[in-house]
Formats: C-alpha cells, sequence, structure tokens
C-alpha cells in the first residue's frame, strides 16, 4: 500500500476509476515544473509525454472549495499528477496539497521519504471523500432514484420498459431513504470519521452534475481514459465498456421486439409522461433537467437511457461499492479524515503521521461503515438471473437468455485475464454485480 505502484493501482483500478483524467495542458492549481517531476519522468519532458499520453491528473482542487468539513477535521483540496512508465505502472510522480503555495507541492524526488509518504495519505482523504460522496452516494444512489420513482408512478406493470426497468429500480427509494436518515445527515456518525459534510458536498457536485455523466463511454472519452494502447491496465474501463456493450444488445433487442419506428416511442403517451416525470420532478426538481430530455423521440434514445440507468444501478454501483471494505480497513491506505492540516515539505516525521491520522474511535467508524456497505446480500440477485417473470412472449425470453448467455462469456474472459495478474479486478464480474442499488 506505501509503494507509488501500490497507490497508483488503487487510483487506476480501485473503487473511484473515474477520478482522474488524461492531463493534456497545465493546470493553474498545480504548480509543478519540468524540473520538479523529470527524474520521475525517466529522463523525459513534461511536453512530450503529456502529447503522447503518458500524464494523469486527478485534480480537488475546486470540488472541496467552500465546502464544509466536520468536526474540525481536514480534507485537503488536493491534486495529484500520476505516469505511465516504462514499464506500464500507473505512479503517482506529483502532489499538491495547497493549491498556489510550492510548499505543499511533493515529488519522490524532492522531499523526504516521510515527506512523501504523508502527502500520499492526504491525498489519499481526498480521493475518499468525493467517492463516497460523490462517485458512490450521488452518482449512483441519488440519480437513480427519480426513475424509479416517475417508474411506478408514471409506467403500468404490463409496459415493456417498466418489466426492463422494475428489478434495477425497485429498492433505490428504500435504500436511500435509509441513507438520507441514518448517513446523509448533519450531525451523523459518518461525520466523525469522513472530513468534508455529505450534505454540503453531494449539494455542491449536484448543481453541475449532467445525466451525460453517467453514460460511461461518452465519459471515459471525454476524460481522455478510453484508448487501451495509451492507458494500459485499466480493467474498469476494459470490463465496463464490455457489460456496456452487452446491456446496449439486450435492452436494443428487447425495445425494437415492441417498438418497430421511431413514431411509435413518440406516440407512446405513457413512456413520456416518463420522461417528463424525470426531467421536471427528478433531476430538474430545481428547474434543471441536468441534460435529461423532457421527451423521448426516437429508439436509439430511448436505449441509451434504460442502458445508462441500468449500468448506473448494477455495474458502476458495484464497482464503487463492493470494494469499500477492502480499500479503507487499513486506515493509513485510505484515510477518510486528517486530524491536523497538511504539512509542508520537511515537516513530517512519523509523530506527526501519526497525529495526522485518524484516532482509534474515528478508525473504528470507518471500518464499521465500510464493512456493512461492502455486505452482499444473502437472497441478492445478480445480472443475468431472472427469477421474477416479467416477459412471457417467445421472442423476449429469448432475448433474455441470450443476454444471460453474454454475460456467462464475459465472466469467462474476465476470469481467465484476472489468473494472469497479481491483482485480479473483480468488481464488475456479473456474478458479482447486483441488479439494483440495494446496500
Amino acid at each position: 500500500w506505501s509503494t507509488d505502484e501500490g497507490m497508483g493501482r488503487q487510483v487506476l483500478t480501485g473503487i473511484s476509476p473515474l477520478a482522474f483524467k488524461r492531463m493534456t495542458h497545465g493546470n493553474p492549481n498545480f504548480d509543478g515544473n519540468n524540473q520538479d517531476i523529470t527524474d520521475a519522468l525517466e529522463g523525459r519532458s513534461l511536453e512530450p509525454v503529456m502529447e503522447a499520453g503518458g500524464l494523469y491528473i486527478s485534480d480537488y482542487s475546486e470540488i472541496y472549495r467552500d465546502v464544509d468539513r466536520c468536526n474540525d477535521l481536514y480534507c485537503p483540496d488536493a491534486v495529484g499528477l500520476f505516469y505511465v512508465n516504462k514499464l506500464g505502472n500507473f505512479v503517482p510522480i506529483a502532489i499538491q496539497l495547497v493549491p498556489g503555495c510550492s510548499d505543499y507541492l511533493f515529488t519522490p524526488s524532492n522531499c523526504s521519504d516521510m515527506d512523501w509518504l504523508l502527502a500520499k495519505m492526504y491525498f489519499r482523504c481526498a480521493a475518499a471523500n468525493e467517492h463516497e460522496w460523490g462517485y458512490h452516494f450521488l452518482y449512483t444512489h441519488n440519480m437513480v432514484e427519480p426513475f424509479g420513482v416517475a417508474l411506478f408512478r408514471c409506467l403500468p406493470t404490463v409496459h415493456p420498459v417498466y418489466k426492463l426497468m422494475r428489478p434495477h429500480l425497485r429498492t433505490s427509494s428504500a435504500i436511500n431513504t435509509d441513507a438520507r436518515t441514518q448517513l446523509i445527515t448533519r450531525d451523523g456518525f459518518p461525520t466523525k470519521a469522513i472530513a468534508t459534510s455529505a450534505t454540503s458536498l453531494t449539494q455542491k457536485m449536484f448543481k453541475s452534475t449532467k445525466f451525460q455523466d453517467l453514460i460511461i463511454p461518452k465519459v471515459l472519452k471525454k476524460q481522455g481514459t478510453d484508448d487501451s494502447a495509451v492507458l494500459p491496465n485499466y480493467h474498469y474501463r476494459d470490463d465496463a465498456l464490455a457489460l456496456w456493450k452487452i446491456m446496449e444488445d439486450y435492452v436494443s433487442d428487447l425495445l425494437k421486439s415492441y417498438y418497430t419506428s421511431d413514431e411509435d416511442v413518440k406516440d407512446d403517451y405513457e413512456l413520456q409522461g416518463w420522461a417528463q416525470d424525470v426531467a421536471h420532478e427528478g433531476l430538474g426538481w430545481d428547474g434543471n433537467t441536468r441534460g435529461f430530455p423532457d421527451s423521448i423521440t426516437t429508439i436509439e434514445q430511448l436505449v441509451e437511457i434504460c442502458v445508462t440507468v441500468m449500468f448506473t444501478s448494477s455495474a458502476q454501483h458495484a464497482a464503487v461499492n463492493f470494494g469499500q471494505f477492502d480499500t479503507y480497513k487499513f486506515i493509513p491506505n485510505c484515510p477518510g479524515a486528517m486530524r491536523l492540516p497538511p504539512h509542508k515539505r520537511g515537516e513530517a516525521t512519523m509523530q506527526r503521521i501519526l497525529d495526522s491520522l485518524p484516532d482509534q474511535k474515528m478508525a473504528s467508524i470507518q471500518i464499521m461503515l465500510t464493512y456493512a456497505l461492502s455486505q452482499f446480500a444473502d437472497d441478492e440477485v445478480y445480472l443475468g438471473q431472472f427469477p421474477e417473470t416479467f416477459f412471457t412472449d417467445e421472442t423476449a425470453v429469448s432475448i433474455q437468455q441470450r443476454y444471460t448467455d453474454q454475460l456467462a462469456d464475459l465472466e469467462k474472459k474476465i476470469e481467465l485475464r484476472n489468473a494472469s495478474l497479481k491483482h485480479p479486478y473483480v468488481f464488475l464480474l456479473p456474478s458479482r454485480v447486483p441488479r439494483g442499488v440495494a446496500i
């Protein structure tokens, strides 16, 4: 966990796999220059490495600005720079803990081992807070719930979209109600162990969130992380895109067996009511529809919406949720909060590290919370399983069977890939992806 390779691997294929993007130009919140990072670039200079797609940045300098902290705890507005080295490893090469001040810029060569280790702990704290309240709660739990509420309000049980989406949405309101009353509160027990206020951070992030932020193939392309030739060993991307394609084929085949033309979609007043409800009463309750259309005009558009919601509630939630205990149970690997403000270069000692890390009570809360969130239910239903019979016509049933078979084939491919990996990536194995958000 303390090596650069270990930290880089967890950023690349850990539980927050969308929290970085390709660096294509300078960053005003990062004071690094060629001299600071030349050693880490194995003799190469910054510009050619950027042009070749070898540099990636994870920037928390804006997201935490004006976000409330809990109980005098600290979470830095950190910026991390990562490099794909000649061995293909994704490693951190610079961390800035306070934007605009070079005293808080750390690289493996400009500071002591203690300074660098503590800087990595602060960076991981920043990653943990956005992961928990942003990528986990907001982007999977919260963003799918309006689709479930609208589904039960607007579509009859015989509607094909209802039958398709119900298994993926039926539990979202129940688990989110528990979260809002027990976890996402201004004085709940997570405030003793996680530095940022859940309500403050999610409210800020929600203001700028768009429905398009859930469409994973487009997100990966936008962030410049979609090319396996440039960014190797990004197993989340490879498995997510494969799973997305299988879902897309399944949804497309199923819906086209009911809608024969775009006109059929336009004329479906129940479907249009669903879209209206999501756009104006759900995602757009505050007047901002967040890029979601209030009418669905083509089969292709309907397929994309359904796949996005299905993937978010199943695969994306699995990717950001079920590895939490493995990630957070050893506190120095990824602390939810720090007790002291970030250090400057030259200030880190073992005592400073111990005084900065969470105390015993904070650690106990973090371990307890992430253990509970990482558990599968005894009666969990996974992708490709259909214990309830919603579709009864022969065409739909055969399409479902083909979907199940394709998921089984993907499972075998992932297992074959994982057999050669020192650290297997298992979060998107179909047999480990529940159909909906239930924890």
